[in-house]
């Protein structure tokens, strides 16, 4: 059958030897085909005898007839009665091939085993007639009659079914004319002609066998099965416009194999989660309240399932109707607050799923963790439509509720992630009673705030409610006095500050000037005493001056420390910071013991002023002459020409003012303590027992203190730790420290220039052996310079912070 040189084409390698049982074998296949036509045979002498009969027996002849006209699907034609279908199966009169493949598509059984190829030939739509013709006894059909529909060279172009290299319509042997009743049986199972001598594997199919599906796609035709026998409107025309349209019914409705056993009922789809396809939604849902607490499929909220259309955007009333099928108590909400204006068609105002999220409502335990987390979500969720611009200004609310509650201890407390600390807006605004504060009904009228604030607070006057939870600092008629305290300490803070900063540049220009020109000429600076007494040591300080400025550095950088990251809450280092110092309970507590031990030192000194003042022994006499005397801090006469001619120095028009035991900067060093002390003491105390004060005081001064509180405390933080380090550790002349507050004293050389006039009056009332002392020891001196430096860095880099955080 092969000739020799054909044995290796199209890749087939046969060995030499196999060619007879090759031949063996196509002689056999000669005889199975003649046993196929015998077959054939009988099958038309059959009709011959119908026909013949026909002349005698009418009705034979008219069931030929039949068999030539019988309409597709009409298995009657040639079964009779016979039951061909499983029992329960729909009729099949009239159906097409397609329609068949709607049900047999994913059918567990082969079709082609159970139905030869020319039944579905004739459910195609061909008939016995087309390929045996009208003669009787019918022809056989061969190729040429296969080739009338079929393109024998557009065949063999086709990728061969199994992504085999080698095509059987394009043969080695026969090319495009192999015989297609080779393979292809119509009245019997079909088989491979070429497995007879090779191994590719070849599947002949049957138009029942549906090709491959690419993953992922949805065949419309899956619908179009199922519709069949749910043929309602919701099922067709209403899923066909659904969001889930592109879908098959499979995708949801899974596990039917059996249309037989479907329709019997016997076999019922499984459901698949929704979470298959929407695995992101899913998984919110899974920790929300209403799955783990309530145990809701989606189709409880979702009940238009197979007519939902999709979402544009999200629809506040369609979300208060769905949520009130179940929460049907609280149906007089939607007369108040958000619902009604959502419900007046308000496209701004918030819905149930605004506040409550969609799929991610979440479940909160009855505990006082649990309830700072719902507070703090809560208040984001407020604050994510009250902060927005645009909203806010066509609703026609007010612009500085959100910034005013962040400037509040509430605010801030939450804002740095301590809800435990605050109250949120839900806590005062009824989440579901969210009305206007005129109105009786709503719990921050001014009836009802004694006791919404009796939530948190006890023991406070009825007064204590008048307290702002939103104030406007810069809403000069609303709230006058806290407007005026904000113009007074932004007047103070840039007076002073301005005035200061100047002196600072002035001198470190005057004097790294003078030190550069020293430098370049050679000359070495020339001491103001004698060498041999110029190094004597004297005493400045005493050991319980020194104990007082460490215990003031101490307690300075604690409040400062403490208390700016709740005053800078925005910035970004604040978070550190207030979880360094263990959240904001604990650093409130930092900053009241801090506090307490300033509050302490301001006392003893004011005590020690008494003393200075009156003497004991003395009464009243001189006090005056105390007051204004060369070792006072109190200012004076000459302080105000000193300024006057240190800036005349500073611009090279006179020489450098001489100065006694005090400077005039020390003095205002000394008098900002007293200052500072009146305003951060007293509001200071006010915040802290707000309760007890409201008794004295009413409610909305604690806006007013809290205001002066945390201006007072930048201004006095900016001027330590710039101008007051600068002219006493920074200056050219004395950087990087000036040591004798730590160690308590410096040379007499230090002295007589620095301070002549002390050392002239010393010299003339004869005390300068009632000073004189040793110079500091190694311990005092690396005390000195351990304490001093890490002071001066420490202070530096929280201004570095401050400034930081005042221009993001």
């Amino acid at each position: 059958m092969f000739h020799e040189d054909e044995r290796d084409m199209a890749g087939i390698n046969i060995p030499k030897d196999s060619y007879a049982a090759i031949q063996d074998k196509a002689m056999r296949l000669s005889v199975k085909r003649r046993s196929d036509l015998t077959k054939f045979g009988v099958l038309v002498a059959t009709l011959i005898l119908a026909s013949v009969c026909g002349a005698v027996f009418p009705g034979a002849a008219l069931a030929a007839e039949w068999l030539d006209t019988a309409a597709a699907g009409d298995c009657a034609a040639c079964h009779g009665e016979d039951k061909m279908l499983p029992e329960g199966h729909l009729s099949t009169l009239g159906m097409s091939l397609d329609q068949c493949r709607l049900c047999h598509t994913k059918a567990t059984i082969d079709v082609t085993d159970q139905m030869p190829l020319s039944h579905a030939m004739q459910l195609g739509g061909v008939s016995c007639t087309d390929c045996h013709g009208t003669e009787r006894p019918p022809v056989a059909p061969y190729m040429e009659k296969c080739l009338e529909c079929h393109d024998a060279e557009e065949v063999a172009r086709q990728t061969f079914r199994g992504e085999h290299e080698t095509n059987p319509h394009n043969s080695p042997h026969y090319g495009t004319e192999l015989d297609c009743t080779l393979c292809h049986f119509q009245h019997s199972r079909s088989e491979d002609f070429c497995a007879q001598c090779h191994e590719h594997g070849f599947v002949v199919p049957s138009p029942m066998v549906p090709g491959k599906k690419d993953k992922g796609v949805i065949d419309p035709e899956d619908n179009l099965r199922c519709t069949l026998c749910h043929s309602e409107a919701v099922y067709t025309e209403g899923f066909m416009a659904s969001a889930h349209a592109n879908n098959g019914c499979a995708s949801c409705h899974a596990g039917i194999d059996d249309a037989a056993l479907h329709i019997l009922k016997e076999q019922k789809p499984v459901e698949i989660s929704c979470g298959a396809c929407h695995g992101e939604i899913a998984a919110e849902y899974e920790q929300s309240v209403h799955f783990l607490q309530e145990k809701l499929t989606c189709q409880a909220c979702h009940t238009d399932i197979h007519t939902r259309k999709p979402l544009q955007e999200p629809d506040a009333a369609l979300s208060i109707s769905s949520c009130n099928q179940c929460h049907d108590e609280s149906q007089d909400r939607v007369s108040l607050g958000h619902a009604a204006r959502v419900m007046a068609g308000n496209t701004d105002a918030a819905g149930c799923t605004d506040c409550h999220g969609v799929h991610s409502t979440a479940l909160f335990a009855d505990t006082p963790e649990e309830k700072a987390r719902q507070r703090l979500l809560m208040t984001d969720t407020c604050i994510s439509c009250h902060e927005d611009p645009l909203l806010v200004g066509r609703n026609e609310l007010s612009l500085v509720t959100v910034a005013g509650f962040r400037r509040t201890y509430h605010g801030k407390a939450l804002d740095l992630g301590y809800p435990e600390q605050g109250a949120g807006c839900a806590d005062c605004h009824l989440p579901h009673n969210i009305l206007l504060s005129g109105d009786p009904r709503s719990p921050v009228h001014p009836d009802n705030r004694a006791a919404l604030c009796g939530q948190c607070h006890e023991g406070f006057h009825p007064r204590f409610a008048s307290f702002v939870a939103h104030p406007d600092e810069h809403d000069p008629r609303g709230f006058t006095l806290l407007f005026l305290t904000r113009i007074f300490m932004e007047l103070l803070i840039a007076s002073v500050m301005i005035f200061f900063w100047a002196h600072t540049i002035l001198w470190w220009r005057k004097v790294y000037w003078e030190k550069s020109l020293q430098r370049k000429s050679g000359r070495a600076r020339a001491l103001v005493l004698p060498e041999e007494t110029a190094s004597q040591y004297v005493r400045r300080f005493s050991v319980r001056d020194q104990l007082l400025h460490l215990l003031l550095i101490i307690s300075f950088m604690g409040v400062v420390i403490s208390g700016f990251p709740l005053k800078y809450h925005e910035a970004p280092w604040a978070d550190f910071f207030m979880r360094m110092l263990g959240g904001v309970a604990q650093a409130g507590l930092i900053h009241r013991i801090s506090a307490a031990l300033m509050w302490l030192l301001f006392l003893y000194t004011a005590w020690l002023s008494l003393k200075f003042l009156f003497p004991k022994g003395q009464g009243t006499r001189g006090w005056v002459h105390r007051l204004f005397g060369p070792d006072s801090l109190f200012p004076n006469l000459k302080d105000f020409r000193d300024v006057w001619q240190m800036f005349h120095w500073f611009v090279g028009k006179g020489e450098m003012p001489e100065f006694d035991r005090w400077t005039y900067w020390e003095k205002f060093d000394f008098f900002a303590v007293f200052w500072g002390m009146f305003v951060i003491g007293l509001s200071g105390l006010v915040l802290w027992l707000p309760e007890p004060v409201s008794y004295l005081l009413p409610g909305w001064l604690i806006n007013v203190a809290y205001l002066a509180h945390s201006e007072e405390a930048l201004l006095a933080a900016v001027f330590i730790f710039t101008v007051h380090f600068f002219n006493n550790h920074l200056v050219p002349n004395k950087f990087p420290m000036e040591t004798n507050i730590f160690t308590g004293r410096y040379t007499l050389e230090a002295l007589k220039e620095e301070r002549p006039l002390e050392y002239e009056r010393i010299m003339a009332e004869e005390r300068l052996n009632q000073i004189t002392c040793e110079g500091p020891g190694v311990g005092r001196q690396l005390y000195a310079a351990v304490v001093g430096l890490t002071s001066v860095l420490i202070g530096l880099g929280l201004t570095v912070l401050i400034f930081w955080a005042i221009l993001a």
